[in-house]
């Protein structure tokens, strides 16, 4: 019950309400209404995209570590070509920090099996256990 998760925020919803676990950031909760609050998660949005999108392996290790990561989720249509050429990620202001950090990337290492072995893949999503 003290697992915490980390994933696009778009999916991140059903972690908390179906398995009762903790999310790194949410979808509801991302639309804030607290200076204070909107600060925190603006960090740890753009904390999570940064390592999310990652070409460096060690980037997404150290945002686990940092951030006490335990799994995260990764949706593989997230990484697709067809949502590279949309360029359409999440809401503004992420999402102009996403479009210009994949841009013309075609390697994401939470993809890689080799370096981020799936404990479980179903549908397009995949879970990893964070280092």
């Amino acid at each position: 019950k003290n697992t915490l998760f980390a994933g696009h925020p778009e999916l991140m919803d059903n972690v908390l309400t179906f398995s009762r676990r903790k999310a790194f950031v949410t979808y509801e909760l991302s639309h804030t209404w607290y200076t204070r609050y909107w600060d925190i998660i603006k960090t740890r949005t753009y904390d999570f995209f940064r390592a999310y999108y990652a070409s460096d392996p060690e980037v997404i290790r150290a945002f686990c570590r940092k951030n006490h990561i335990n799994y995260m989720v990764v949706r593989e249509a997230d990484f697709s070509p067809k949502t590279m050429k949309k360029g359409t990620f999440y809401f503004e202001p992420f999402n102009s920090f996403i479009r210009d950090q994949v841009k013309g990337r075609k390697y994401f290492a939470l993809l890689d099996h080799k370096v981020f072995p799936p404990i479980y893949m179903f549908d397009g999503v995949r879970v990893i256990t964070c280092p």
